[in-house]
């Protein structure tokens, strides 16, 4: 911590496990969203993620986000399908395997069962559409 960050309020002092220690005692939507956006910590932006109720902001920062656990915190929050299908086929990693473990759409699983470009991406839907089929 620096000199000026004495002067700083905290959450934009440069030491970001202050700026987190903030963010965990924070309740305000907006400012929450504020940080998510824009603090270039990931650890800090995870705690935020994990305070925002925002549906809309959180579909953003499920497709947007520059880390995949971010993105992936904030997919789990959600609950649409039209996102899902966006990350689905165009999501990275751990959050494209958790959309088409939340799709619902049987002829989007039954694509990426068969066109998905990774193995584990049509294991994935292959096994939705069995549980949804039951």
């Amino acid at each position: 911590m620096s000199l000026r960050d004495l002067f700083k309020s905290k959450s934009n002092n440069s030491d970001w496990h202050v700026r987190k220690e903030y963010v965990k005692k924070l309740n305000n939507e907006k400012k929450l969203i504020e940080i998510v956006k824009n603090d270039p910590s990931t650890d800090v932006r995870e705690e935020a993620v994990k305070k925002i109720k925002d549906e809309k902001v959180l579909k953003d920062i499920a497709k947007n986000d520059a880390d995949e656990y971010v993105r992936l915190l904030a997919a789990e929050k959600i609950n649409d399908q039209e996102t899902f299908e966006y990350l689905a086929k165009n999501g990275k990693s751990t959050s494209k395997g958790i959309a088409i473990v939340k799709l619902t759409n049987t002829k989007v699983l039954e694509d990426l069962a068969e066109n998905a470009p990774l193995q584990k991406d049509r294991e994935i839907a292959r096994h939705r559409l069995n549980k949804i089929k039951k």
